[in-house]
């Protein structure tokens, strides 16, 4: 299971850092925001099959499994 981005075709990555409460930030870390479109067209090519796509609550979310 995995948390897809709200908009089904987004597919773009970036560099991200997290900030924890005193403001101290980690290193920049590669992180990506792939809507439910763009997962299905990549799942294939990781050897994934998407087999299942909901929303709740506002967010998005998708089950793939093993092909």
């Amino acid at each position: 299971m995995v948390e897809t981005h709200p908009d089904p075709a987004r597919d773009r990555t970036f560099e991200c850092t997290v900030e924890d409460g005193q403001g101290r930030a980690s290193d920049p870390f590669p992180w990506a925001q792939v809507g439910r479109d763009a997962i299905a067209r990549m799942a294939g090519d990781a050897g994934l099959d998407l087999v299942q796509c909901w929303e709740t609550e506002g967010r998005s979310f998708c089950r793939l499994v093993r092909a």
